[in-house]
Order: structure tokens, then sequence, then C-alpha cells
């Protein structure tokens, strides 16, 4: 409980690195408790939207607003899975968008969950927040 009274701050790498399955689940990301980390991340980095257009997409992506993402680390150009389960991420909003992508990091897990799907198709530019 402790992570989600601070998660308005950021996160150093090391707390990034050890979210546990229900924490990322309240993040919006689907992770089962059985599930294992296999992922770390080895750096982050903000940016404002116009970067995570081009460090998330791998280029321009006009039809999608990116508020973070994460890459595999020292991959050019990027790609979200990595073969050596080492990950950047990347992110324009602070307060709980690098938290998300730390999940869909260190678990490798690609899904959200369904109620963080659900407040992205309602317009929630904050659907990472619990």
């Amino acid at each position: 409980m402790a992570v989600l009274l601070c998660a308005c701050q950021t996160m150093s790498l090391e707390q990034l690195n050890q979210l546990t399955p229900a924490e990322c689940r309240v993040f919006g990301v689907q992770v089962y408790d059985s599930d294992t980390i296999s992922g770390t991340i080895v750096t982050k980095k903000a940016g404002d939207f116009a970067h995570m257009e081009q460090w998330c997409s791998g280029g321009v992506d006009h039809g999608r607003l990116w508020h973070g993402c994460a890459r595999a680390y020292g991959i050019s150009p990027p790609t979200p899975i990595a073969e050596d389960h080492q990950y950047a991420l990347y992110y324009a909003e602070h307060k709980c968008v690098p938290q998300h992508e730390a999940c869909h990091a260190i678990y490798e897990a690609p899904l959200d969950t369904m109620s963080f799907s659900r407040r992205i198709m309602q317009g929630n530019l904050l659907a990472a927040c619990p």
C-alpha cells in the first residue's frame, strides 16, 4: 500500500523494478499473482508528447497520443520486446505512467486491464492512475 501512497512522486529504477502483480493491476497492466518478474528496467527518460511520438512509435504516429512506453534497451529502432529482457521507459506523464510502463517491462506483460482500457476509451488522460 505504501507504493500507492507515493505514486505521485517519481519512483527510482529500483522501486520500478520491484512492483508487485497487485500494484501492476492497480496501474492498469494485466499481471497475475503467479507471474514473476522477468524483465529489468535499465533506464527511464521523461519527455514531452512530441518525444513520446518519436520514442514510442519509432517515428511519427499522429493517430495516437503516447503518454509513455517501454521499449527494448539499446535497440534501434525501438521495439517493444527485448530478447535480453532489458528495457528503457519513456514517459510524458509523471504521476502514473512510469509505473504502468514499468509493469509492462518487468513482467513482460503486453495486456492492459479491462478497467484501464475502458478509461482510455472514455478519454481519461490519466487512465493509469488508481
